[in-house]
């Protein structure tokens, strides 16, 4: 999958400006990248180590995985009189240097794994992760196209009868499957990868 387009759908998909310090334009299978997000009002920055799985239909339940367990984040919530941690200042109270310097606090400070799992799946159920996945959520398999499918819903629907129009819409015959997890709908399309990249590229610029 074309590293830029990944950045993108992670971005909507965690609500964070996150990136990928690489200049690999696809996101190669078996590798580790790093991970970052610049913070606010500092010259910080906070980061974690993804290493990709065999297959590129698994990058993005790899992804989340590593993110809820690997990212660290100060909790608002626990900041302030009222809450577990008692600070003087709440989060909004806060100066922008104090809140930078938290990202250093106990790991016991930040967004549980259940807190940010809660978030990704709200997030995938917004209208700015319904564009996203139009824009950006397919890519090139040999099998065909895929795109994550993740929790479903009808942002996933969308997308899914954009595409089939399309192909329709070309006098393409395809296939679909889902994944062994679920978390990809595959389009199988039985012809060679650079007609696929072709038929791609010419979708992408008819939804942009």
């Amino acid at each position: 999958m074309k590293t830029e387009n990944f950045v993108n759908l992670i971005r909507v998909l965690t609500g964070r400006p996150l990136e990928i310090q690489t200049q690999d334009v696809e996101i190669k299978t078996e590798t580790e990248y790093c991970i970052i997000r610049k913070i606010e009002g500092s010259d910080r920055e906070t980061r974690f180590y993804w290493k990709t799985p065999k297959n590129q239909d698994n990058f993005m339940r790899s992804f989340i995985t590593c993110f809820t367990s690997k990212y660290t984040e100060p909790n608002p919530a626990n900041y302030g009189p009222c809450s577990i941690y008692t600070t003087r200042k709440t989060w909004a109270e806060m100066s922008d240097r104090d809140k930078a310097f938290a990202y250093m606090h106990h790991r016991s400070n930040m967004f549980s794994k259940k807190h940010l799992l809660e978030q990704v799946e709200a997030n995938f159920s917004t209208p700015e992760m319904g564009q996203a996945l139009i824009k950006y959520g397919f890519y090139v398999t040999e099998y065909g196209t895929g795109i994550f499918a993740l929790y479903g819903g009808q942002y996933v629907e969308n997308a899914v009868i954009k595409m089939m129009q399309f192909l329709k819409g070309e006098g393409i015959p395809f296939r679909n499957e889902f994944s062994d997890a679920r978390w990809v709908l595959r389009f199988v399309l039985n012809i060679s990868r650079p007609i696929h990249e072709n038929l791609l590229m010419k979708f992408n610029a008819t939804v942009n």
